[in-house]
């Protein structure tokens, strides 16, 4: 079975770093909204997001990554998704984890951080 990962995540230089950063262990998926994340994980399945709280429309607020992070688990509850925040939006990522999310970082992750808590989820 292919290990899957998506990388929710608006800034296209992060993407491609974590992308590459990532997949040799995982098939990488990417998307820049929640149209297109939940466009992918409808058709396929991916047991592991990788989530920024900050999409468009409106990028330097969390509402649209905490109702990209509802939806997944509405609609995909077994997905363990992991948010990636900046550092000046702690409460928002604690916020996500009191609605489900397995786990979060603030950028710039770790990646060798970012790879084990994707391997224990």
């Amino acid at each position: 079975m292919e290990r899957k990962v998506l990388i929710v995540e608006d800034d296209e230089t992060i993407r491609i770093q974590m992308k590459w950063a990532l997949m040799k262990e995982w098939k990488i998926m990417e998307a820049g909204d929640r149209p297109s994340a939940i466009s992918i994980l409808k058709r396929d399945n991916i047991p592991v997001v990788l989530l920024d709280l900050g999409l468009p429309p409106r990028p330097r607020e969390a509402e649209e990554g905490l109702n990209t992070l509802q939806e997944i688990l509405t609609h995909k509850g077994d997905t363990k998704v992991i948010i990636i925040t900046g550092n000046m939006d702690r409460e928002n990522a604690l916020k996500a984890i009191d609605m489900g999310a397995f786990d979060f970082f603030t950028k710039p992750p770790v990646i060798e951080e970012v790879r084990i808590v994707i391997r224990r989820a």
